[in-house]
């Protein structure tokens, strides 16, 4: 999610407001009793847990006038403030060497002069002043050439945007990479009301304490190129760990840890039990549809071979039919002839041959 509507929960908001919160988490140990920058405030959100953090004084910057009224109207008062600006001309709405950190997430990505926008920020920096810049590990989320975030105008690598950064702020850095976290932690029996509101937003948070980062021996999966962003921390004593995180039940991490291992929950085991068991009656309907299938070629074949015979019948009825009708035309012709040859004949002559005819009959009665 490219920003969250802290007017509305999105889908998974547990997660979508981890993933925001924790970038924000890094900058927070510098800015106790600091005059902070923070360029593309967004919904202001992020500005305000700076200053909820210690900051003596916060401007959030961003270049969407709407968004600037909005965090105002919420978070706008004592030590911070929003204005409406270029990042790429920071300093012509500051004097040079004004803040004490300078905090940046997620932008330089959005940003058509990447250069101009590292040179403005490091104007408006103190001498020495902490500078925190994030970018998102975009060649993971999109990894693919053609492939991108429709907001992003680049796709970085971190050899990328260490080599961009450092030509203008330096190299006194340090480099960390942000993912996702797994673990176990404690909360008070009472924790819906440990959380502290953010003003107009679905979104609490509660600042926690005695966290470790641990590792049983096995060599981590995660790098700079699974990763889910980049950090660079300039001029910072150390580098700080930031997280953010939601509690879950145990059932729910029951689910969880099966999918992570590639193994099988008792859910997602009934569950392949009855698709299996739907594949076998599949394959049993499959062997019936074939032996009506054989049986049906079967009958098909006896019905070509009746057709064959009737027709061989019928050819033979049509040849005696044609073969009469010649044999009655050949009985015509002749009876024909008799007439004509008949006609032929003198009547008296005719007469006197009947005569003959009929004594010679009689004779031989």
């Amino acid at each position: 999610m490219e920003r969250l509507d802290i007017n509305s929960a999105p889908e998974r908001a547990n997660i979508e407001a981890s993933i925001h919160f924790a970038r924000y988490s890094v900058a927070t140990p510098f800015v106790k009793n600091k005059r902070v920058l923070d360029i593309a405030s967004g919904e202001g959100y992020g500005s305000y847990l700076l200053k909820q953090s210690g900051a003596s004084e916060v401007v959030g910057v961003d270049v969407f006038e709407d968004a600037v009224n909005r965090s105002n109207q919420s978070f706008g008062g004592p030590g911070i403030k929003f204005i409406a600006a270029d990042a790429t001309k920071i300093e012509s709405q500051f004097p040079e060497n004004y803040f004490d950190v300078v905090v940046s997430l997620e932008t330089i990505e959005h940003i058509k002069d990447p250069i101009a926008y590292l040179q403005s920020l490091k104007r408006v920096a103190k001498e020495g002043a902490t500078i925190i810049i994030s970018c998102p590990n975009d060649h993971w989320y999109f990894p693919e050439d053609y492939q991108r975030n429709p907001y992003h105008l680049r796709k970085y690598r971190i050899e990328e945007f260490k080599e961009l950064a450092c030509g203008v702020l330096g190299d006194n850095v340090n480099w960390s990479i942000g993912t996702a976290v797994m673990g176990f932690g404690s909360t008070s029996l009472d924790i819906e009301h440990d959380y502290n509101n953010v003003p107009d937003s679905w979104m609490k948070f509660n600042h926690i304490q005695g966290a470790y980062l641990v590792n049983g021996g096995e060599k981590p999966e995660f790098n700079a190129e699974n990763c889910s962003y980049f950090f660079g921390i300039w001029n910072a004593p150390e580098i700080t760990n930031g997280a953010a995180i939601f509690p879950v039940s145990m059932d729910a991490y029951a689910r969880m840890i099966p999918a992570m291992e590639g193994t099988l929950s008792i859910e997602e085991r009934l569950k392949l039990s009855e698709l299996e068991s739907t594949l076998e009656q599949f394959k049993s309907d499959l062997r019936k549809t074939r032996l009506n299938y054989q049986a049906t070629l079967g009958e098909n074949e006896l019905v070509k071979e009746r057709i064959l015979a009737l027709q061989a019948e019928l050819q033979s009825a049509y040849d005696d039919k044609m073969s009469i009708a010649a044999e009655r035309d050949n009985m015509r012709i002749g009876y024909h002839r008799y007439i004509l040859l008949g006609n032929l004949v003198p009547k008296p002559l005719r007469a006197l041959m009947k005569r003959a005819f009929k004594i010679v009959r009689g004779n031989s009665i």
